[in-house]
């Protein structure tokens, strides 16, 4: 027991310290069952990141000459920008360079995307015009980023990525992260913050700012996105059955005039819709399970954030199946009085795996559509449950209701479950590359290949 509070020191610490993660403290029965006259189990209070450092000078001054070299250049931004708070200086850098700056899913908003240097976000999921950023740029600076499967196409050269003609140049505080997926022609080890505090700070001591002229290589890839993102907003509402990006278009909307909204996504749609069209300058705006796609997350995530930022509105975003696996979320959000919608994009399925049935496997649908006994759709009443639970509950008959409904949930004081009829069509389109599809589409070997 005298060694409980050491022991509770150094898992926070562990679990802050570096690349932020999760550490375990497994304390037997016996010892959980003794007395004690402490009223904490620990006394030493942690931060995340407490013990910032950066490579030293002289690695810094190299690496600005290695930058410098460049005409093409493209930021990119991940998941470590976010938990580094390294949005500003990712601005201060992109400013510095005029350098057009992507991002991951985990480093979406870090900078932000009504920018004119933003193009967005970029992978198998991304934008097209960020991805041809990627292919077209002669020096990438990526940020905090592990290079995972969503946002480099499953690492298939030339959907995303094509480092025998980009060079790269990698910021990283974990060590383990050197060459691990691509190599880089310069690693520098450190918090994203003050590395890049450094690399600012070098460049304004050689007043090496580019001039305006160099926006002409992304000027014609922002003017495509700008077109891209204009098309998105024009898209079609449906009839009985709301289309999944009207959805999305109406939450943009209700965003662009309440920057207080967080968006807490799921899978499918809600994460990989929201990624590629949505404008966001704000990474509260938007919080993701990301590439592990951990159906049923929304829920639970959402009651925690809204514990956490308790000023915020915030919005799950989650399919009828994701929601039914976790949908004890709302009884807790019930209990405890935690104002959170639950927004449902209810399309009688799981959505994302039976598209993937319907383009390879001939429509032949197995375990992924909800039916009765017969073939009629079937799913529980959410809104009743809601009822039945204490919260509001509102079922949404068409698409002209939908932004009405959701404003007044938010401004209901009360946890709430919106039902939107959702059209199974269509799929978030696959602007980079997915690997899952060369295996159902029996091209292991074309996947191999490229790789």
């Amino acid at each position: 027991m005298e060694n409980i509070e050491r022991i509770m020191d150094r898992a926070f610490s562990i679990a802050l310290g570096g690349r932020p993660g999760v550490s375990l403290v497994d304390v037997p029965m016996d010892i959980f069952a003794l007395k004690t006259d402490k009223h904490s189990l620990y006394t030493t209070r942690h931060s995340l990141n407490e013990a910032r450092f950066a490579p030293d000078h002289e690695t810094i001054e190299r690496a600005v000459d290695f930058i410098l070299k460049h005409k093409k250049i493209l930021i990119l931004a991940g998941g470590g920008v976010r938990l580094s708070e390294a949005g500003r200086e990712i601005a201060d850098l992109s400013e510095a360079l005029n350098a057009p700056v992507v991002s991951t899913m985990g480093g979406k908003g870090t900078f932000p995307e009504h920018n004119e240097r933003a193009l967005g976000f970029l992978g198998g999921w991304g934008n097209p015009y960020a991805n041809r950023a990627s292919l077209e740029s002669d020096l990438i600076i990526a940020v905090g980023t592990r290079f995972g499967e969503v946002n480099s196409s499953s690492w298939i050269e030339g959907y995303t990525f094509d480092f025998s003609k980009t060079h790269l140049l990698r910021i990283d505080i974990d060590e383990k992260e050197r060459s691990k997926d691509y190599p880089e022609d310069m690693f520098l080890q450190g918090d994203a913050k003050t590395t890049l505090s450094e690399i600012i700070a070098e460049l304004k001591k050689r007043s090496a700012a580019r001039p305006a002229a160099n926006s002409s290589w992304y000027s014609e890839l922002r003017k495509g996105l700008d077109d891209y993102y204009r098309d998105f907003m024009n898209c079609e509402m449906g009839s009985d059955k709301i289309k999944p990006n009207y959805v999305i278009r109406v939450l943009q909307e209700l965003m662009d005039e309440d920057r207080s909204i967080s968006l807490i996504t799921d899978v499918g749609w809600s994460k990989n819709g929201i990624a590629q069209y949505f404008r966001i300058d704000d990474p509260l705006n938007f919080i993701t399970p990301g590439g592990l796609a951990t159906m049923g997350f929304a829920p639970g995530a959402a009651v925690g954030f809204k514990i956490g930022a308790p000023d915020r509105k915030v919005i799950a975003v989650v399919g009828d199946g994701g929601f039914s696996s976790a949908i004890s979320a709302l009884f807790t959000a019930v209990q405890y009085s935690i104002p959170v919608v639950f927004l449902v994009m209810n399309n009688w399925s799981f959505g994302t795996i039976q598209g993937l049935q319907r383009s390879y496997f001939d429509r032949k649908f197995i375990g992924t559509a909800f039916t009765g006994s017969g073939t009629d759709l079937y799913n529980p009443d959410f809104v009743k449950i809601a009822e039945a639970s204490g919260a509001l509950g509102f079922d949404v008959k068409n698409g002209s209701e939908l932004k009405a409904t959701v404003r007044k949930a938010l401004n209901g004081g009360r946890p709430a479950v919106i039902n939107v009829p959702t059209d199974l069509e269509p799929d978030v389109p696959i602007t980079g590359h997915w690997s899952i599809t060369d295996i159902y589409a029996g091209n292991v070997k074309y996947m191999f290949d490229r790789r």
